[in-house]
């Protein structure tokens, strides 16, 4: 059992290279199950999100885990609001619902949340870092994160977490929000002649 090693006691007639080597041995063990697991969460982790979310706010639309951010650690879900605040519940839901989830991103309705352009549009024209994102500490992280805090009892033991509220804040912050923004084409000419010859 790799789990029993780290007691072994060396003055049992193992040597001391061989027991560097049953670590080492361990460790990629334990490195390939944490990769394993990985690739099931792609699969699983949506499906469980939805679950989640069903139960937590009115209409969930979709889930997208990331698989670049390591398999399990980033969630993009998609929502339609049906009362201010539907963001937040779904990003709390979350993290207490899937443990090694390190970032989640909730967007609206009109988003792809699995085409990478349109969800930095909108997180540059709908997410205000102070106001719209909530940061756990002592989250239980996804144990090949380099970033997160590890001892030498535990290895990695824990990792904040960060929620994203990309959602239009309608009417916690506006009126109304337009989809495109028409600048006045009276400024927009007069700033391409001050351009003129420059760009």
């Amino acid at each position: 059992d790799p789990a029993i090693l780290p007691r072994l006691d060396l003055g049992r007639g193992i040597p001391a290279e061989r027991y560097s080597e049953l670590l080492a041995e361990r460790d990629t063990f334990r490195r390939g199950l944490e990769r394993l697991f990985a690739s099931f969460d792609v699969l699983i982790a949506p499906a469980s999100a939805m679950r989640i979310l069903k139960a937590a706010i009115p209409e969930p639309l979709d889930a997208y885990l990331c698989e670049t951010s390591g398999g399990s650690n980033t969630l993009r879900v998609k929502i339609r609001q049906r009362r201010p605040g539907d963001a937040r519940f779904a990003i709390a839901s979350l993290f207490g619902g899937i443990m090694r989830l390190k970032h989640v991103f909730v967007f609206d309705e009109d988003i792809d949340i699995r085409d990478q352009k349109q969800v930095e549009w909108a997180m540059m024209t709908r997410w205000q870092p102070a106001k719209d994102s909530i940061v756990q500490p002592d989250g239980i992280p996804m144990i090949l994160d380099p970033s997160c805090e590890k001892s030498a009892q535990f290895g990695a033991f824990r990792s904040d977490q960060m929620g994203i509220d990309a959602t239009i804040k309608i009417p916690e912050r506006f009126t109304e929000y337009p989809e495109v923004s028409k600048a006045d084409p009276e400024a927009v000419a007069a700033i391409a002649k001050k351009l003129a010859g420059i760009v």
